[in-house]
């Protein structure tokens, strides 16, 4: 819409099928990176095919905190430094004939966001300042648009649910799961069995709830929108809430272990944690849905909905850690290398804790992680 705005024609890149996917394979520096960053290769294969004549990849830092605590303006490290990997690896301005424009962001707020686009369009799209004004409050009012719409047919369908005793599902994961091809159509799984699905952005209420009781380190928004979903699923009877997981991504490990947390403590209900990737064998997911929905159902028809609200959060370290327990207690810093361990042991013993430094981990104790982690 900002670009429109600008008087450009705008052309949205697609990756419909795998071989499509796959086409874009040889461009790919570490096959260890997310299927996601590996699809944007052929999404950039797309765009050259619909000769566009420019490709809009900003490198995007930071972005403005959501919810009332603001919790972290940081994203995603691959976000931030994709661009770099696609213009080394894939070289679309001299391999495509493109205009590679990829420049740099950082959105610690909204006013940020907001002086860095126009600034950014003034220099480099050949229009004025007062017209890139124009266009950012054009495209602003556009996406509020979107999202009150968005967050209004979601209350219909909560509405819906709640006066016909029945129940609707919220898909918890990040954006790249709204792609056809990374979710493999999940959504069609509980639409099949009558169920309505629910984005996380479509849940009214989102921006306030209260998330400073969770026991995680919020790093980036997509952290605070999946927990915040998480509550609101817990204190909603007509709300379930289904965690996507995929590609080892981020903290979703630890996200899982708080989303159940948070499930069972202000709602009484259970998570369903669905791990997909790039495989099309989707069979096991089907029976983990359909066990799930049937598990759903016989708990309701046992103990009826639950009363709107939920049980609040609990905290979860009630005992602290005070400055007269330096001499007391011992910190023990992670084996994460041998530089980082002296370098983390040398600080702490200097600020007077006590320090023990985690010999490194074999057999046993990776057995132990695995069954204690979800990614």
């Amino acid at each position: 819409t900002f670009f429109r705005g600008l008087g450009y024609q705008t052309v949205v890149s697609e990756v419909r099928s795998a071989k499509r996917y796959e086409a874009g394979l040889s461009f790919v520096a570490s096959d260890t990176i997310c299927f996601p960053a590996k699809v944007v290769h052929s999404h950039i294969m797309d765009l050259a095919d619909k000769k566009a004549d420019r490709i809009f990849m900003p490198y995007i830092m930071h972005m403005p905190p959501e919810g009332p605590d603001k919790l972290s303006p940081y994203v995603c490290s691959v976000v931030m430094g994709y661009p770099m990997v696609v213009e080394h690896a894939q070289s679309p301005a001299e391999r495509y004939g493109v205009i590679w424009d990829a420049p740099v962001f950082h959105w610690f707020s909204e006013k940020d966001r907001q002086k860095q686009i126009c600034a950014y369009a003034a220099d480099n799209s050949g229009v004025t300042l007062k017209e890139a004004r124009a266009a950012f409050s054009y495209a602003e009012q556009a996406l509020l648009t979107f999202r009150k719409r968005l967050t209004q047919m979601g209350q219909h369908v909560l509405d819906s649910a709640a006066q016909n005793h029945q129940f609707a599902v919220v898909l918890a994961g990040r954006p790249y799961h709204t792609d056809p091809l990374i979710s493999h159509h999940l959504s069609k799984q509980f639409t099949n069995h009558g169920i309505a699905v629910l984005t996380v952005d479509s849940l009214p209420g989102l921006q306030a709830v209260d998330l400073h009781n969770t026991g995680v380190e919020i790093t980036n928004n997509y952290h605070t929108r999946m927990l915040a979903a998480a509550m609101l699923a817990a204190q909603n009877p007509a709300l379930e809430c289904v965690q996507l997981v995929s590609f080892g991504c981020g903290h979703d490990a630890v996200l899982t272990d708080e989303m159940t947390r948070i499930m069972t403590q202000c709602g009484h209900k259970s998570l369903l944690a669905l791990k997909i990737d790039e495989s099309e064998a989707t069979g096991s997911l089907t029976l983990r849905i359909q066990s799930f929905l049937e598990s759903v159902r016989i708990r309701r028809n046992q103990t009826g909905t639950l009363p709107a609200g939920g049980a609040i959060l609990k905290e979860p370290s009630p005992v602290k850690f005070t400055p007269a327990d330096r001499p007391k207690r011992v910190l023990l810093i992670p084996n994460i290398s041998a530089e980082v361990s002296k370098l983390l042991s040398g600080i702490c013993a200097k600020e007077g804790f006590v320090v023990q430094t985690v010999p490194v981990g074999g057999v046993a104790q990776i057995k132990l992680g695995k069954y204690h982690v979800h990614n």
